[in-house]
């Protein structure tokens, strides 16, 4: 099938190119012909599509994201995984936000789960695994009941050798820490962990304020005796008062065990030459600051905008970066629930000092912005040009991870035809997305 993209400006992905008033021959799945004119006159192409003087992107590609599969969520808590519909419709939001190809980083899953989640969209789906020993030990003992015996029962090895292609995410919650922009002592147990556990346990919501007050009245015996079971049966919560009474109790040991599963997942992203994931916040500062100088370009600080100040934001990256890694930043929630990201000052650091590489959504529970939202963000903000905004999600990451989205990342001729053509006046308006040469979003409707 031949398709015409004519009435564009074309950003091809390398970080400094704008080629104007353009237009693009797609032959079945290959980027064929970049004509230097907008209009061909009377090209035999079988359908046409008028970019209406918009910009042509490649494909935006996301390194880090969770709850795209059919397994459990997250790292070290593995919730359950979530009921079909919602993966689909998470899967659906991405694509309608332009990204062609996206990385779970829900590390437990098997590749059957993967499989069924590819089967439901055209994107390009890729996983990383965290099928490591000690990350086993530590879900056994921490776990949200989201393992099954299948899910232990295969190594990281085996899932590199079934198509996994890095080993993440690491070092994720486990160590108390401020963190989210919130009151100084927030942890990120009270933030994430004991609301997602109160959650599975009873189907009900708690604040992360509420979750505090849970905690601070288990860490002692007369609270645990008295206080405790008040709270919790105040909001209907008494049934998670075990599970509770135990995470505090091993707060310890889950700390040491995430430092000893980061230490670990190291060496085999060494020993299989693949890239690791770590989980960059105040609480894996020194693991990343070593692990880093150890694993040179295998090593991917995500997230890497999130919990600092920022002086110790740049302070990082910098090291990051003299060893050859590479820092990724979360687009976070600001514009949506800003639950997680008051703000994206540790962003426009990053930026300013020319340290960013690469950009992705994580999840932010749930409540994520889109890449192209933030984007458009920060070159209002003239911290980035439009050229180097669209290079953070598009072949900055082919080069930061070579496999994850063969043949695309940049459109030229002969790259496989992923592309997202974006409106002339904003480009977070995604007016068509094409996978592989076929059109399956137009005018913001999915087509396939």
């Amino acid at each position: 099938m031949r398709t015409l993209i004519y009435n564009a400006n074309v950003v091809t992905g390398d970080g400094s190119t704008i080629l104007e008033n353009r237009s693009l021959i797609l032959e079945d799945n290959i980027i064929d012909s970049i004509y230097t004119v907008p209009y061909p006159m009377y090209d035999f192409a079988d359908y046409a599509i008028d970019a209406r003087g918009g910009f042509v992107i490649p494909g935006l590609i996301n390194r880090h994201t969770h709850c795209i599969t059919m397994g459990p969520y997250a790292t070290d808590y593995a919730l359950p995984a979530l009921p079909e519909a919602r993966v689909r419709q998470n899967l659906k939001q991405h694509l309608l936000e332009g990204e062609t190809t996206l990385i779970s980083q829900d590390g437990f899953g098997t590749n059957e789960e993967l499989e069924k989640a590819r089967s439901f969209t055209p994107q390009l789906l890729q996983t990383y695994t965290i099928n490591t020993p000690k990350h086993f030990e530590k879900a056994k003992t921490f776990s949200c009941g989201g393992l099954t015996d299948t899910h232990y029962a295969t190594t990281a090895e085996e899932r590199i050798k079934q198509g996994a292609i890095g080993i993440g995410e690491v070092g994720a919650f486990g160590i108390p820490t401020p963190c989210c922009g919130k009151e100084p002592d927030i942890s990120y147990t009270d933030f994430m962990y004991i609301p997602l556990m109160v959650r599975v346990e009873t189907g009900k919501p708690v604040s992360w304020e509420d979750a505090r007050k849970f905690r601070e009245a288990a860490t002692t015996a007369e609270g645990k005796k008295s206080k405790l079971p008040q709270l919790m049966e105040q909001f209907g919560v008494l049934d998670a008062r075990s599970k509770l009474e135990a995470l505090v109790e091993n707060s310890s040991e889950n700390a040491w065990l995430n430092l000893e599963a980061g230490e670990e997942a190291t060496q085999y992203a060494k020993k299989l030459n693949v890239p690791i994931d770590f989980h960059n916040a105040p609480q894996t500062r020194e693991q990343i600051l070593t692990y880093s100088s150890q694993l040179n370009s295998l090593f991917h600080a995500a997230h890497s905008n999130l919990f600092y100040s920022p002086s110790e934001c740049v302070e990082v990256a910098k090291a990051v970066k003299k060893a050859g890694g590479w820092i990724d930043m979360s687009t976070g929630d600001f514009f949506r629930a800003g639950q997680v990201t008051p703000n994206h000052i540790l962003s426009l650091a990053l930026l300013q000092e020319g340290l960013a590489d690469m950009i992705s959504t994580d999840t932010s529970g749930g409540y994520w912005d889109s890449i192209l939202k933030v984007l458009e963000y920060f070159i209002e903000q003239r911290v980035v040009t439009l050229p180097k905004a669209i290079a953070l999600a598009t072949k900055n990451v082919t080069d930061a991870i070579p496999n994850i989205a063969p043949n695309r990342g940049e459109i030229k001729e002969g790259k496989i035809a992923d592309l997202v053509v974006v409106d002339p006046k904003s480009i977070s308006k995604v007016n068509a997305v094409i996978i592989g040469g076929k059109i399956v979003v137009e005018n913001g409707v999915t087509t396939y």
